[in-house]
């Protein structure tokens, strides 16, 4: 079964700073302009930035934190409003959200057993193209984080150096256009770190 997670929206966003802290700098409520068709822009607050602690690593990822039963669709075309957006304030102001990830949500073996989940794995691998992603802890207690079915980070094992770059690089469609949102190196990779989720044991 899945990790079993507080109640409480504050708790849970409390407890995904703390699986992230290791590998992450944190920011609670944070300000971004996001950028629409006809070059309309609007001022948000995301739940929780997280800036990779590696200096390779020069992007910036936004957490949408949510309670029981929210509305998946909703939320998924929310954090997709947050990619591409421009951090306003704090230390990382002008960086681009590279990805976001709804947190926290079921994991695959878990999700994949009824059949909403296996609508709801649907909307995930469809709404990745705009790198919108999943945070789950599994029974083991390790988060992961998963664009689709590709995992590029896992609290207890850290990055998938080639998946990351993978996901993370690129480009996306930004208010209409084609734009890169962060560009950064990956210096290390490493065998096992290359292995797809599906498969592997916890």
């Amino acid at each position: 079964m899945d990790w079993p997670h507080p109640i409480d929206e504050a708790e849970r966003l409390a407890e995904l700073e703390s699986f992230l802290a290791r590998d992450f700098d944190t920011f609670r409520e944070v300000r971004i302009e996001c950028q629409f068709l006809l070059d309309v822009r609007l001022n948000m607050r995301i739940d929780l930035l997280a800036v990779p602690k590696i200096e390779e690593l020069d992007v910036v990822i936004a957490f949408e934190v949510k309670r029981d039963r929210f509305d998946l669709e909703r939320a998924l075309k929310q954090s997709a409003d947050y990619v591409g957006g421009r951090v306003l304030e704090g230390p990382h102001s002008g960086k681009r959200i590279a990805a976001c990830f709804l947190y926290p949500i079921a994991s695959f073996e878990h999700a994949e057993r009824w059949e909403v989940g296996r609508y709801h794995e649907g909307m995930f691998n469809l709404i990745a193209q705009w790198r919108v992603g999943r945070g789950f802890v599994s029974h083991a207690h390790e988060l992961t984080l998963a664009i689709g079915y590709v995992v590029i980070w896992r609290s207890q094992r850290g990055w998938v150096v080639s998946k990351a770059s993978e996901m993370l690089l690129g480009k996306r469609s930004v208010g209409g256009s084609r734009r890169e949102v962060n560009r950064f190196a990956l210096v290390e990779d490493h065998a096992e770190e290359q292995e797809e989720y599906m498969g592997m044991e916890e």
